[in-house]
Formats: C-alpha cells, structure tokens, sequence
C-alpha cells in the first residue's frame, strides 16, 4: 500500500500547484489568445483548393513548386501572392520570437458533433494532450508534442480558411468541431513573386481527429492510412481520405468530409509551449527540481549537493576533459556537470559559451550520456553545433533549430552515424606529447610560483618588480640607473633601510655630494675625521705643492747637472741620493777621491777581523790581506787619524754602490753646491708629508706619495689645497658616503653623480636600482627562476603554445573514438533492432520520428547531442 499523504506532503503538493499555475498563464500571455477549437480569426492563409493539377502534381512529387505554377489565374494569383507574403511575414515574427514557426498544408476538412462537460470546453484539448503523450525521456521528446500542437493549430486554422465556421452551440454540452484532416509540413523559399512550395515527406493526422476516433472506440490504425498516402511515385491522398471518412462517418455523429486544400502559419509556438507544459504538468508534480523551484524546502535541500571545489589550474593532461582550448574555470563546468548534479552555469560577459557547451556536450557523449539542448536563440544552437563540428564531432549533434526540413536531415543523420567507425589516434604520439606538455607546464608553474613568491626580509616579489620597473621605465621622465646594490648589502635595504637612503642621499644632494665638481674634486674618495684634521691638512698641502716640491725638483735638477746623477723621480729616490752624497762627503773626509775608482770589496775583506770573514763566508790569505791593507792606507788623507779603517772602507763602499745605481754610466762622485740646503728642503718636505700620508692612506688604495712621481704629487697637492672649501664639508660627506657605502650604495652615488641626476629623480632611479637590485637577486639565488633570461622564456612561452595547441587538437580523438565504439557496440549487439531502425528511417512513409525513436532507443546511441528550438 502506499504510505499515507502527510500535512507536509500536503503542503508540498499546494505549493508546487500554485507555481506551476503562476507558469501556466505567463505562458498563457506569451502565447496570446489562439486557440486549439475555435479559430475565427486567420493571419493570412493561401487557399489552393482550385490549385492547378499540373502545378499539385509536381508538389504531391516533392519537388519545389512556384505558386504561378499552382495558381494560373492572374487575379487569383494576385490574391494568393499576397496572402503568401502575410504568411511569410507571420512566420518570420513568430520565428524571431519562438524560434521556430511551422508552415502546414492542411488536406481535407472535417466537421463533427461533440459532447463536452462546461467545466472542460476551455482545457479539453489540455487534457487530451496530457492523456495522449506519454513522458518521454530522449532528447526529442520535444518534437512530438510541437508536431502534434502545431497539427491542432494548423488543422483548425485550415478548417476556419475553408470557409468553415464553428455554428453556435445550440446547447451547452455539444460543440461542433471543424479540422483539417491531413497535415503536411511546407517549406517556403521567398516570399516575392517567384515563390516556391516545398512539401516534407511526412504526414500526420490531425490530432483532433485521431483522439475524438479513439473516443468513440475506434481501433483503426489512422496514422497508417496516412502514410500509405506516401510512396515513392509520390502522393497521392484521396484514398487516404475516403477511408479516414468511411470511419468518421462510422463512429463520429454528424460527420462530413470536404476536400479542401489551404496553407497557413496556423500554430503560435507560444500556445505551442502551454500545450508542453499540459503534457507534462504531472512529471512536474513529482519532479525534484520542479519542487525546489516552487519554495519546498525539502527539494532544495535534496538538491543542495556540494560541488567538486573548482580547481584554479591546468588539469593533468591525461584527467582534462572535454575538447577546445578550455581555462579551468570552463574545465570546472564540466567536471560539476559530470557529478549529475542539477545546477545553473553563470556565463560572465565575454565568455564563449559556445566553446562551453560544446565541451559539456562532448564530455557527456562520451561518457555515454544523452543531451538536449535548447537554446534560447537558433544562433546560439548553430554555434554550438559549429563548435562541435570544427572539432570534428560533428557526427555527434543533430541541430534541428531553424530547419525546416529537420525530419529528413534527422533521419539521415542517424543512418549515416549507425556506421560511425573509430578514428585511429596515435597513441604513442599523443602520450609524448603530453609528457612534454606536463614537462613544459611544471617548469613554466615553478617559474610562475617563484615570480609571485614573497620574498623577505623585503615582503616583495619578483612579479612586483617586473611590474614596477615597466611602470618606472614607461614614465616620460624614466629612471636608467644601471648600478645595482653591493653584494650582500641588500638586506638593509629594507623599508626602513630604503627610508634612510634617501634621506641621506637628498642630504648628499643638497652638500653637493652628486654634483661634478664634487664627484671630481681631489678630495673625492680622502678620509678627513673631523675639520681641525682637514685645516692641518690643507696647511701641509700648501706648503708641499706651493714651495717644497717646487724647491726639491730644482734641486733634483741641479744636481743632475753638476754630478751626472739620474734624476730622482720620487721623493724616497731623491732622499735616497741626498743619504749617498752625504755619505760620499763624510768618505772624502777621510780618504782621497781614488778611493772611488775601483771597487773597495778586497780591501773591505783585508781590513776585517777574522770573525768577520768567518761570518760572511769568506777567505784571503796573510799576503793578499797585506797587500790590499797597504793600499787602502796609501788612500787616507795624509794627516787623518782612522780609527776603525774597515768600519770606512765599508761606507765607502756602499756609497759606490749607490752612486753606480743612481749614475749608470759610472765616474768618480760629485758633490753639488748647497748639499745641507737641500737636505734641509728635503726633510721639511718628508716632514709635511709624513702629516698627511696617513689622511690620504686610509682609502688603502694608493702607494706612498714618496713612491709617486714629485710632479704628480706637486699637482694633487695643489689641486687639494685649492679646494678648500670641499675639504670643510669632508668630514660630513665621508660620514655621508660611508653610510651609503654600508647600504651598498657606492656604485649607485658614482652613478647619479656622473649622469648629474637632479634631486627630484633621485627617489625613482633609487626605486629603480633597488627593484633592479631584487629581481637580479632572486633570479640569482630561485633555481625555478635560474636559466630564465628573456630568450629562454621566449623559446618556452612557444612551446607551451604549440604544445597547448597540441593538446587542444588531440581531444576530440578519444570522445570521437568512445562515441564510434559505443555506436558498434550497440549495432553488433543487436543488429536486427539496427537494421530495423535504418529502415524505418530510410522507409519515407511518414512515420513519426518520435514514434521511430520510441520503438529503437538505439537512435539516441548513434546521436547523443539533439538541439531543437524551444517550441
């Protein structure tokens, strides 16, 4: 038994009534006040009952019909061209607005008594849908009821255009019926004087004749008798409506029959959809969907399943579903579809729903499952089918939208898909080029996740920098700094470090740091502490460059002169030559000049004691030491009283060797005029340079300024002293530099100073060496980002293009390949139910396609994706 209804069933059932009632008259006022029973009112029919036999001849063959051949007389032809054009302009609107508009030739009108209950002669022809049609669940369940309500429309429409008028009840429960017998669809080519008539090759009886049959027990089969109507020679529907009018005179009161032959636009699509809607009201009574919709709770939250979380990357190229060139999101779309869950898709402005669609379709056909699509426009529909078909799925969809000959074009399709054989793919090939794709992809993601990974201590990443530095470079005024951070310096540069660099370096602007007087003074680069050190300095300096190194290179040339001596080119070789000559005079104070002539070594040798020699490793006998003690004694000046005779020999021997270095050529020494002078100038000079060696030494980057030429010397010095005024605001400059110099700043201030950057473009090219500075160290330091200059990324975006395109393009292969093998498989397993539905198909009799697919389910297999316009 069934269980009991509750208060919450109840409830349920109320308000799901109440919604679809609500949905019932807005399709009501969509589709205006035409009616299935009682049409007065026509919008423009063509009557061909007095047709020409030629002209219907060749329209019952099924060839293309002008209307001049149709109609021959001139003014009736006038009449029927016109009547044409208002059909045709019927159609266009109905179509603009509903999608599709039937065009019927209706054969034969029949009048009939009925019986009514008052309370049904509104909805009679609702309820007659409702018990007739049965819930279909292919994607064309569609398509019987629109051919079956466009038949009601047509054959009351035809029967109001054949001059037959509904009489006035003489009671309230008998109505008297008037419908066309036969429907035939038309197609219409133009509208214009050259119109032509195309008929379809089906046939239907007008429903409203077949169920008032059944009512009346009727068991004849009527569809049948129709179709025999059809053969290959052509049409020919007399006979057809002599034997349907030997049953209505047998079963239905009052009825007649009347040749009559009108075309017309009669059925409005939007009173077309009320009648869906009454064929299915009861599948919408226990629908979920429907009840959610309608406010159930209950419903809603049956239905309120949890999606898959969309994943915002690229799927594995192995798991990617669907065809096309699709993003995650779409790829998303597809996979909740794929759940069977009910749910809306939300396309934003400027997606390619088209593109969507197709993959949806493509997915579900592959996987096995059946599609209805029902666009809002026929555009929309063609473009998704387009879609499929580009893909090389054609074979796939059956688009029926804004085709008037979409019976035949259906019954072909699905005879040519029944042989749908399974394209071969290169699996090896498609495996390699997905490896090389996922290869691409992981080092492309590594790339992009170390691009927009934050970097510390700065809180920045190297997507940041690319984007500011465009930004810096783009402005009219751009910052072109090439100098980056020292190595190792960067991680002061933090926000407040960065704080604190400009600040000194605006304080660096404003001294005149960065200016080329500045940055080329001779002062540039010399550590001065404090100003008294800078004042003693300037002091010494203008003494040395002013006097003494003046006075010592007169000097130095003076003695070239006079002694043959090589002139001293540093301070330390010319004090050297000062030691020599004074030594040379002590020597001549104590021997005579001879004692130069050759070398003093035996005699140094003769006149040393024995441990002397011991010590210096060498050996000469008694005479010899004799010998050579006699001589040098023979060189002492007569008179002189020599203590230690070796301890001179020695001096003199030294002297000559210094004398042979400084005078090449050789020759007795010689001693200038004014020798005490001139070593006086020398050690006031060594003085004052021994004071401020140790300012210009702490750079440790330079030798002695005794070991630099005297004439260089002589100009830096002078140059320093004249610059007084840079050597007062030293101290705070050093001070200044060396804290950028700890920031890592050195080569930036070089740079800014040599290009004289003003103060206001400071804080940019700054901003630019420092992300600069970033980016180069992150790109240094990431392996993902290592190897990644501009070519190689080029070289990577490339083939991640042609392998993307690649993967795009090998798609639709396997859903092609699943499709084929899932339509052999169906046809081997049952072929005779195959052969049985391609003949039906091929047949031409003009049996229903609904009836074709109801009785071979194997119809939807060969076809999987059907898009029929909303009515």
């Amino acid at each position: 038994p069934e269980p009991p209804i509750t208060e919450r069933d109840e409830a349920r059932r109320e308000r799901i009534d109440a919604a679809l009632e609500v949905w019932r008259g807005e399709l009501v006022d969509l589709g205006g006040v035409a009616s299935l029973d009682d049409i007065t009112i026509l919008e423009g029919v063509v009557d061909l009952t007095a047709a020409h036999p030629s002209g219907l001849a060749q329209l019952y063959a099924g060839r293309s019909t002008h209307l001049s051949s149709l109609v021959r007389e001139r003014g009736a032809l006038g009449v029927a061209r016109q009547s044409l054009r208002e059909v045709a302009a019927r159609t266009e609107m109905l179509a603009r607005r509903f999608g599709v508009a039937p065009v019927y030739l209706a054969i034969g009108v029949a009048s009939w008594n009925e019986t009514v209950r008052d309370e049904e002669h509104e909805g009679a022809s609702f309820e007659a849908l409702e018990s007739d049609s049965s819930p279909d669940t292919a994607p064309t369940a569609q398509i019987p009821d629109v051919e079956r309500i466009a038949a009601e429309h047509a054959a009351q429409a035809a029967m109001a255009a054949a001059g037959f008028h509904a009489p006035e009840d003489t009671g309230p429960r008998v109505r008297t019926v008037n419908a066309p017998v036969l429907l035939r669809p038309v197609r219409l080519t133009s509208a214009t004087a050259d119109a032509t008539l195309t008929l379809d090759p089906t046939i239907e009886v007008n429903p409203v004749l077949t169920r008032a049959l059944r009512q009346y027990q009727c068991r004849s089969d009527v569809e049948g008798i129709a179709r025999a109507s059809l053969s290959a020679e052509g049409f020919t529907p007399r006979a057809a409506l002599a034997r349907i009018g030997a049953l209505g005179r047998q079963y239905l009161p009052g009825f007649e029959i009347h040749e009559r032959l009108v075309v017309g636009a009669f059925v409005h699509p939007g009173q077309a959809l009320v009648e869906d809607f009454d064929a299915v009201i009861e599948r919408c009574r226990t629908s979920a969907l429907v009840a959610a919709l309608a406010g159930d709770e209950g419903a809603r939250t049956a239905l309120d399943v949890a999606l898959p979380a969309a994943d915002p990357f690229d799927r594995p190229t192995e798991a990617e579903r669907g065809i096309g060139d699709l993003d995650p999101a779409q790829l998303a779309v597809i996979e909740a579809v794929g759940t069977g869950a009910s749910l809306l898709i939300d396309a934003p402005p400027g997606s390619d729903v088209a593109a969507t669609l197709a993959a949806v379709f493509a997915d579900a056909a592959a996987s096995g499952r059946t599609v209805l699509h029902v666009p809002a426009t026929s555009a929309d529909g063609h473009a998704v089918a387009a879609a499929l078909r580009e893909a090389g799925l054609g074979s796939l969809v059956l688009d029926l939208t804004e085709d008037v000959a979409w019976r035949q074009h259906a019954s072909e399709g699905i005879r040519e898909a029944l042989g749908a054989q399974p394209p071969e793919l290169d699996v090896v090939g498609i495996v390699e080029m997905r490896e090389r794709l996922e290869q691409v992809r992981s080092r492309l993601g590594r790339y992009v996740a170390a691009l927009h990974e934050r970097r510390e201590p700065w809180g920045v990443s190297a997507y940041e920098a690319l984007q500011t530095l465009a930004d810096l470079t783009s402005r009219r005024s751009h910052a072109t700094t090439k100098a980056r951070v020292a190595p190792g310096r960067l991680e002061k540069l933090d926000e407040a470090g960065l704080d604190r660099a400009k600040a000194l370096l605006h304080r660096g602007h404003a001294l005149g740091v960065f200016t080329p007087e500045v940055a080329s003074s001779a002062w540039n680069g010399i550590a001065v502490a404090d100003m008294d050190e800078a004042t003693d300095a300037l002091g010494h300096m203008r003494a040395l460059g002013n006097d003494l190194l003046p006075a010592m290179i007169e000097q130095v040339e003076a003695t070239h002169a006079s002694t043959g001596l090589a002139r001293a080119a540093t301070v330390s070789q010319w004090l050297e030559q000062l030691e020599m000559l004074d030594g040379v005079r002590e020597s001549l104070d104590v021997f005579l000049p001879e004692v130069f002539e050759r070398s003093a070594a035996d005699m140094v040798v003769a006149t040393a004691t024995k441990r002397w020699r011991e010590a210096h490793g060498v050996y000469m006998d008694g005479s010899s030491r004799r010998r050579f003690t006699r001589q040098a004694k023979d060189l002492v000046r007569p008179g002189r009283v020599v203590d230690d005779l070796h301890e001179e020999l020695v001096a003199v021997q030294h002297c000559r060797e210094v004398w042979r270095r400084h005078d090449p050529e050789g020759g007795w020494p010689r001693l200038p005029q004014g020798l005490d002078e001139m070593a006086r100038t020398a050690a006031r000079a060594r003085s004052a340079i021994d004071a401020i060696q140790p300012i210009l030494s702490r750079s440790g980057r330079e030798a002695p300024l005794v070991d630099q030429p005297m004439d260089e010397v002589r100009q830096r010095l002078c140059a320093l002293a004249s610059d007084d005024l840079t050597a007062q605001k030293l101290p705070e400059v050093n001070r200044l530099r060396t804290e950028l110099e700890e920031l890592g700043l050195g080569d930036f201030v070089a740079d800014i100073a040599a290009r004289d950057v003003p103060e206001e473009r400071i804080d940019d090219e700054l901003t630019y060496c420092w992300w600069s500075s970033v980016l180069a160290r992150t790109m240094r330091d990431d392996p993902a980002m290592g190897g990644l200059d501009a070519r190689a990324l080029t070289r990577l975006a490339a083939a991640l293009r042609e392998l993307d395109a690649a993967q795009s393009q090998s798609l639709p292969g396997p859903v092609a390949q699943a499709y084929a093998r899932r339509v052999r498989l169906a046809v081997d397993q049952d072929k005779e139910d195959a052969r049985a539905l391609y003949i039906a198909l091929a047949r031409g009799d003009g049996v229903p396609l609904r009836d074709i697919i109801a009785a071979h389910p194997m119809a939807l297999v060969a076809k999987p994706v059907w898009i029929v316009p909303p009515t």
